[in-house]
């Protein structure tokens, strides 16, 4: 992984490790995307590193902003 971001980048993956488990128990799966957008709206560059770039890279794809990939994602 040479070269790549990791760490902070990857701080907010290590605890979501499948679509159904280990998800906050206060926290429904469907806020996710709706609390990320409101964020993004508010920082576009923090939101972009600590989360829109991780997901754009899981799903292969680039440069894609919360809402493109969580249309994607579903």
């Amino acid at each position: 992984m040479e070269g790549l971001p990791y760490g902070k980048y990857n701080f907010l993956y290590g605890w979501v490790d499948t679509p159904n488990d280990n998800w906050p128990p206060l926290l429904p799966r469907e806020a996710a995307p709706v609390l990320f957008k409101i964020y993004e709206d508010f920082n576009f560059e923090n939101a972009y590193v600590f989360f829109t770039e991780g997901i754009n890279k899981r799903l292969g794809v680039e440069n894609k902003s919360i809402s493109e990939v969580t249309a994607i994602a579903a």
